[in-house]
This record gives structure tokens, sequence and C-alpha cells, in this order.
């Protein structure tokens, strides 16, 4: 089947919303598609919809290539995976049919410092107009191949799958080689002539303009060029120096709960809230709790509300990973610390990776690509607390 733009119409879309994770990425790629700017989109709300069935949305601009159709297969692989317990949500771009299903686990494992190990499971993935899977990233942390062989299960032929699962990368359908940080997987016949961005505008409120509020809700804030890592990361800091936890993990920095609203230059396309340095996630995420309702009140719009919402419904102890409009949302749980870091929850609003992670794929302009904001969790962190 060939498919290009002269097949692409107007479609619905369902509802909408990293976990930072250090296992596998395994990517599988049909095609690239979209331009190399963002495209002029009103973010729009939406939520998570685990019985989304309705017609799907277009093939997004720019996706050329020939494959095998396999109609509907983007709502059979979503019900598998809601099914097992995933959750499923839905990107609001109205030209693409990009959803995420995801699954935090406490796994049976006991930790040296206590408690049991957290994993996280994700199947991001996007989808034609015929709702032919054509771009997925797998990602996965923690104990938990029964998950990530779930979800290469969904949409990977059975032999496929299985060589998939014992480390192979000679599929029937295709190649899989080795990206940036990634395992990249390209079926015949793909077509990479651009790259799929999910279409996103950041907010029309910049860090300057948020200031005023922040600080009238007696925040303590400041701009800065880099992260505290020392990357670059344009943005705006506020503290909630009031801010106590019990069961402090006794660093220096004491407890903490922050806002940083980074912007490059177009307005505000990035928002992280954390909670971090109690032994206790719960804790944590209370930090986190504090600031969501001070990040809503930079600006009213829709999709940024429901991401809000999004992370309070979500801060269970748990990673988790969904789209709310426009937004990517990752909930990331570090709930013990070590030589190189400390015990924190963080929400993180952003954008999706040009064609999911790819290797080689442009960064849209208005969000570079930078390193994660803290230490990332190891296999032997727990959730417990």
């Amino acid at each position: 089947m060939r498919l290009d733009r002269s097949r692409v119409g107007r479609g619905l879309i369902g509802g909408a919303t990293k976990a930072v994770v250090t296992g596998i990425v395994l990517v599988l790629a049909i095609s690239g598609c979209g331009g190399d700017e963002p495209a002029e989109s009103t973010p729009s709300q939406g939520t998570g919809d685990q019985g989304m069935t309705e017609t799907p949305s277009p093939t997004p601009s720019g996706l050329t290539g020939e494959w095998t159709p396999n109609p509907g297969q983007a709502d059979k692989v979503q019900a598998a995976l809601t099914a097992k317990g995933f959750e499923c949500t839905r990107n609001a771009d109205p030209n693409a049919d990009l959803r995420v299903c995801s699954k935090g686990v406490m796994t049976g494992k006991a930790t040296d410092l206590g408690g049991r190990q957290i994993g996280q499971a994700n199947l991001r993935f996007l989808s034609d107009s015929e709702g032919t899977v054509v771009l997925a990233a797998v990602e996965a942390s923690g104990d938990v191949a029964d998950l990530e062989k779930t979800m290469l299960q969904s949409f990977l032929p059975p032999a496929d799958a299985a060589v998939m699962e014992a480390d192979g990368t000679k599929l029937t359908w295709g190649t899989a080689e080795k990206g940036t940080d990634s395992q990249v997987l390209t079926i015949n016949g793909w077509d990479s002539s651009k790259t799929f961005v999910p279409a996103f505008t950041p907010l029309k409120t910049t860090k300057e303009q948020a200031l005023p509020p922040l600080q009238a809700a007696k925040l303590k804030c400041a701009f800065s060029e880099t992260d505290e890592w020392g990357s670059t990361r344009p943005g705006l800091s506020c503290k909630d120096l009031t801010f106590k936890v019990r069961e402090e993990d006794g660093s220096i920095a004491g407890a903490t709960a922050e806002l940083v609203l980074v912007d490059h230059g177009s307005g505000i396309d990035r928002v992280i809230l954390d909670g971090s340095h109690s032994r206790k996630p719960a804790e944590n995420a209370r930090g986190v709790r504090l600031m969501v309702p001070r990040a809503m009140s930079v600006d009213p719009d829709p999709g940024l509300q429901a991401a809000g919402a999004w992370v309070l419904e979500h801060l269970d102890g748990l990673p988790h990973s969904g789209y709310a409009g426009q937004w990517r949302v990752d909930v990331v749980v570090v709930p013990s610390g070590g030589i190189a870091g400390w015990p924190y929850v963080k929400a993180i609003l952003s954008t999706d990776k040009p064609n999911l992670g790819m290797a080689g794929a442009e960064t849209p302009s208005y969000s570079p690509s930078e390193p994660s904001e803290s230490p990332q969790p190891s296999e032997s962190e727990s959730a417990g607390g």
C-alpha cells in the first residue's frame, strides 16, 4: 500500500495526555513525517480514554512508504494492553493518531535499602489513516520483562516478537539497528524523507510574564540559563521555602518543592514540578501536588489545565506516562537516594522527541534536546512508603 499526502484528511481525535526510563528503548519506524517546524495548532484539552474506538486520524503529512496495511491495529493494540492493566491516552494533534499505553509497577524483589523495586513499561505508537501502527517506541525500565513481552506481542508478528525478546535484530518485516540511545527497527519500504514531530505550540506566557503571579504566591524565584548540572536550560525556577517533609534524606539541600518553567524564547515549552529529599515517596509527591496549582496559574491554556489535572490523578508512588492535550506528561519516581542522587518525585510536561526518539531525527527549534534534570533511578530503587 502506498500512502502519501494525497490521502491526508481531517479526522477525529481521541482523549489526550519520561517517565524517565533507564531500560531499553526500541523504536520501530515505518516513516518519518511532519515538517521541520512545529505545526501552528491551538493546544486542546484532552483526557485519557481507555475505550477509544473512533475513526483513526489522518496519516500525518509527509508519511510516505509502502507497507502491508493492518486496518484497526491501533485500537486492537490499545485494547490488548488495557486488558493487561496499562493506561492508554492520546495526543491532541488533530493530524496524527499518536498514543501511549503506560504501566508502572512494584516488583516482588526487595532492594538493599528495603522496600521493593519499581518498574515501568511504555508503548508509544503512531498510526496511519487506516489504523496501522507505523512508528512505535517500546520503553522499559526495572524488572518488567513480562510487560516488555506483552508490549512487543501487542503489535509485532509472533515470530518477530520472539526474536526481539531474545535480543535479536533480524526480523521478517525489516531490519534493526542501534540508534543514539535506542534500538531502531525499520520496516521494508520505509521512506524517511521527513520527520514526525507532534504538533506543539509553546504557551503564550513567557517565563518573564509568569514571574509576578508566582512571586505573589510567595515563592522564591530566580532566572537561570542552566539546570543544576550546568546543562543549558533557560527558565524560571521557583521554590516554596516553607515546604517541609517527614523523614528527610539527611542531605544538606533539605526538602524541596520546586516549579521550573522552561522557555527557549517562544513561550513556555516545558514544565517541571519537583518534590525532593524525603525518604517517603508520598511526601515527595506532596511537594509536586503543592506546585501544580502554581503551574496552572501562569496560563489559562486548556491543555495546561488538563495536564495539571492529570498529574494530580497520578501521584500514587508509581511512574506514569500519558498525554494531556498537546503535552506529554511523565511522572518520575525515585524512592531512595544514593551516592549520586536523592529521592524525588517529578512531573514533567514536555513534547515527544522527533520520530519518538529515533537517532538522527531533527529536533524542533523551540525545544532543543536536553539531558535529564536529575540523576536517573537505578533498577534497585524501591517504591516503598
